[in-house]
């Protein structure tokens, strides 16, 4: 059985929450890591491990503050393996959430969006306060 994989979030990296069994995708926060590559890697590890045995339906929620380049690349990788790993049977769902006045964010998940051929959805948020 594939464990869930949780990262707490801090001022430098995301909160993860990838939970096979509750059906939970999550990455959220600041993600401006110095080691971002190491970072990610376990990240795309347990989707490697995930994508042997997928859920009907994975909906992966992306909900980033900011992020540097070096973070867009390893996003950027986690996209093209899920899109290798798609097929007919089993959905793979991107939702890219961004605050309503967050242009940067906005563009950064419009251009992820053009480069992959999954169901990628832009969703407008509220600002929080």
């Amino acid at each position: 059985m594939l464990e869930p994989l949780e990262i707490h979030k801090s001022k430098l990296i995301p909160e993860v929450i990838l939970d096979k069994q509750k059906n939970i995708f999550k990455i959220s926060g600041k993600s401006i890591t110095v080691n971002t590559a190491e970072f990610y890697s376990q990240i795309i590890l347990w989707f490697e491990k995930y994508l042997t045995n997928p859920n009907k339906c994975t909906k992966l929620e992306l909900q980033l503050e900011y992020l540097n380049s070096s973070s867009s690349i390893q996003i950027n990788r986690l996209m093209s393996l899920l899109e290798k790993n798609e097929d007919a049977e089993k959905e793979i769902k991107i939702i890219w959430l961004y605050e309503n006045d967050d242009e940067l964010i906005y563009e950064i998940g419009k251009e992820l969006q053009n480069s992959t051929k999954l169901d990628f959805k832009l969703q407008e948020i509220e600002l929080s306060n």
